[in-house]
C-alpha cells in the first residue's frame, strides 16, 4: 500500500469513527426535583406518545 493511499484510508476510518452520533437525552422534568436517587433506592422513568391521524392512531415508546 502506497503512503498516500494509507493516508486516505486513515483519514476515512478516523472521520467514521469521530463522526457524531445520534444524542440521547431524557424527557423534560415537568414536576420533579433534580436531586439525584438515595443510595439504596431506584427510579425508573417510562415515556410514551400518543399520535392521531384521520387514517391511524399509533402509540409509541420513546425511551425506557
Amino acid at each position: 500500500m502506497t503512503r498516500s493511499r494509507r493516508f486516505r484510508v486513515v483519514a476515512i476510518v478516523l472521520c467514521v469513527l469521530f463522526a457524531p452520533g445520534a444524542a440521547l437525552a431524557g424527557r423534560p422534568l415537568d414536576t420533579e426535583d433534580t436531586g439525584t436517587v438515595e443510595p439504596g433506592k431506584a427510579e425508573l422513568e417510562l415515556s410514551g406518545d400518543f399520535a392521531r391521524n384521520p387514517n391511524d392512531n399509533s402509540w409509541a415508546t420513546k425511551a425506557v
